[in-house]
């Protein structure tokens, strides 16, 4: 064959095998356009199904115990009563139970009432 020809055909499939690649990146980037926009579809409608919100009983707050209200004045905690580490608190949550929160010897307490925030043994209605 002529050396001439030898390289014009080394360029044509030099050329096929460049277009046919830009080929296969468009039609991959037109295949995952199309997933991309199903997956918003599926996200779109996950946020349509809108669940009403559940309604509990409030518990009644019965003023502040005198525990805390010493404290306002004084600046110190009399006794064990009406209030309690927040960790202690805290690890009886479900919350809690899941990361296993123990109750350590901060100086950060809560108030009894502070967990409390909805009525025992009150059901939950729309």
């Amino acid at each position: 064959m002529f050396p001439q020809l030898e390289t014009f055909k080394n360029k044509l499939n030099h050329l096929r095998l460049s277009t046919a690649k830009i080929a296969n990146i468009l039609h991959s980037s037109a295949l995952e356009e199309v997933e991309q926009e199903r997956e918003v579809e599926f996200q779109v409608e996950e946020v349509r199904e809108v669940q009403k919100a559940l309604h509990y009983e409030a518990h009644e707050f019965p003023g502040l115990h005198p525990a805390i209200s010493g404290f306002v004045s004084t600046g110190r905690l009399c006794g064990n009563v009406g209030y309690e580490h927040v960790f202690d608190a805290v690890s009886r949550t479900s919350i809690g139970e899941r990361f296993e929160i123990v109750g350590t010897e901060s100086c950060l307490f809560v108030s009894v009432e502070f967990m409390k925030t909805r009525a025992p043994n009150s059901t939950a209605h729309c």
